[in-house]
This record gives C-alpha cells, sequence and structure tokens, in this order.
C-alpha cells in the first residue's frame, strides 16, 4: 500500500530518533517522491533493522534495499502461498486467457513480498481472482455444497 505524507514525516522522525536529523515537508516530499510506492511498515521494519546494525545515516536508497531484502525474506520463509491452495508456479487463472494468465503470475510474484493474504475462494469462483467480492452468505454456501458430487444435505 503507497504512503501517505504523513507517514512519510512519521518515518522521518523515526530515523530522526537514532540520527538526530531534523526535517521539513521539502523533506517530507522529495522523501514521498522516492519511497511512496512502498509499505509503511516494511519501511518501519527496514529502518529499525538499518539502526540495529549500523550507526550511519539512513538515506531513501538504504530504506528501498531493506524493504526489498524483507520483501525477499518473507518469500523465502514463506513458500509463496498465493492462491486458493496454489503456488507461485501455478497462477489461478486460465492458461488460455494470456493476459489474464500473466496478469496472476505477476501478481503472484507480488504476493510472495507482501503480506501473503490468499484470494479469497469467493474471487476465484466468481470468476474474478483480481476484485474483491462479497462473502458468500451461509445459504449460498449451502447451495453449493448441495451441487457438488456427493455434497451434504
Amino acid at each position: 500500500m503507497a504512503m501517505q505524507k504523513a507517514q512519510i514525516a512519521a518515518l522521518l522522525g523515526l530515523m530522526g530518533t537514532f540520527d538526530y536529523r531534523k526535517t521539513d515537508e521539502t523533506d517530507d516530499a522529495a522523501w514521498l517522491r522516492v519511497l511512496g510506492d512502498l509499505d509503511f511498515a516494511d519501511c518501519e521494519e527496514a529502518v529499525y533493522a538499518h539502526y540495529a546494525t549500523t550507526k550511519d545515516r539512513m538515506m531513501p536508497v538504504d530504506v528501498r534495499n531493506g524493504v526489498k531484502a524483507i520483501r525477499e525474506q518473507r518469500a523465502r520463509v514463506n513458500g509463496a502461498p498465493v492462491g486458493a491452495g496454489g503456488t507461485v508456479e501455478i497462477p489461478d487463472a486460465n492458461p488460455d486467457d494470456w493476459q489474464a494468465y500473466m496478469a496472476a503470475l505477476r501478481e503472484g510474484r507480488m504476493r510472495c513480498g507482501d503480506r501473503l493474504e490468499p484470494r479469497p475462494i469467493g474471487a476465484l469462483l466468481a470468476g474474478r481472482p483480481f476484485q474483491v467480492v462479497a462473502p458468500a452468505t451461509q445459504i449460498e454456501l449451502a447451495r453449493e455444497r448441495r451441487a457438488l458430487p456427493g455434497g451434504a444435505a
């Protein structure tokens, strides 16, 4: 999730607790332009990791490299479960629809480094894996179970 200016200010304030930097709105705007596409929690984790291992003043490239390392480690540890029981290597999209298939591959790679929130089953069953779908009601779930071969009564 992209950061807001207030989150950048908070991030710079956190850095300031370690290296006593003073910043203003100009700094916030510049750092936002360089780091705005990153997740705040990942950036915050990168700041703590940086200052836990060095006394060097942190720069935007240090934050980006720290976030990259965090995401790579997260993907390695989690084994990249991305879909409804699938893996990053097997996207949950029809391979005959090459555009959707490639989009699913790209999204799977991104989700490996993210918080690994699997796609909702309802979105997959509705044929809209990239859209938020309202959760199924108990009545709808019961109807689906009955429709399955050997399904519950």
